[in-house]
């Protein structure tokens, strides 16, 4: 075997391991639950499931919720589910109004507005996993009626994007 396909074999064999053959991850079981906010569901927000550090051999899941704040964790494929362990639990929505352009006649004196503005619908502490004091154990059989009770007050205040690409 030339070193070329030795390196291509190892390449794959790493990319699948894990894996069954449908390429699926092994181990995962079902997690899907409700988000709501001062007891009303939130439709369009993201949810991130981040592993504890005790919790070494999980992978991070997501979910977009949907109509009534329903949500469908999935670790590699759509709806596939979590591993079993503590999770911290991110969750965030936001609106997005303005938009991005350019403006001129010719290149010299052509330039990039931005009107863009962000609003956060859900208050700011369940955004970030170190201020997120949303935890889940997601037990070896699954879970399929998880909730994630969200309190508080949002800033409706839009604001300017912040970040990269800024």
């Amino acid at each position: 075997m030339s070193k070329k396909s030795l390196f291509a074999t190892i390449v794959i064999s790493l990319t699948f391991i894990g894996c069954n053959q449908s390429g699926q991850l092994q181990g995962l079981v079902p997690a899907s639950g409700t988000v709501t906010f001062n007891a009303q569901p939130v439709e369009g927000a993201t949810i991130i499931f981040v592993p504890d550090s005790g919790n070494v051999n999980a992978r991070s899941a997501s979910a977009t919720s949907g109509v009534n704040g329903k949500f469908t964790l999935m670790t590699l494929q759509p709806s596939d589910g979590a591993y079993p362990g503590s999770y911290k639990v991110t969750v965030e929505k936001t609106e997005t109004t303005g938009d991005v352009w350019l403006e001129g006649t010719n290149e010299r004196k052509t330039k990039l507005v931005d009107t863009r503005m962000i609003t956060n619908m859900l208050p700011l502490k369940y955004r970030d996993q170190k201020t997120s004091d949303l935890l889940v154990e997601i037990p070896p059989k699954g879970n399929k009626n998880i909730e994630l009770k969200l309190e508080g007050k949002a800033d409706l205040t839009p604001k300017k994007p912040q970040g990269p690409g800024r």
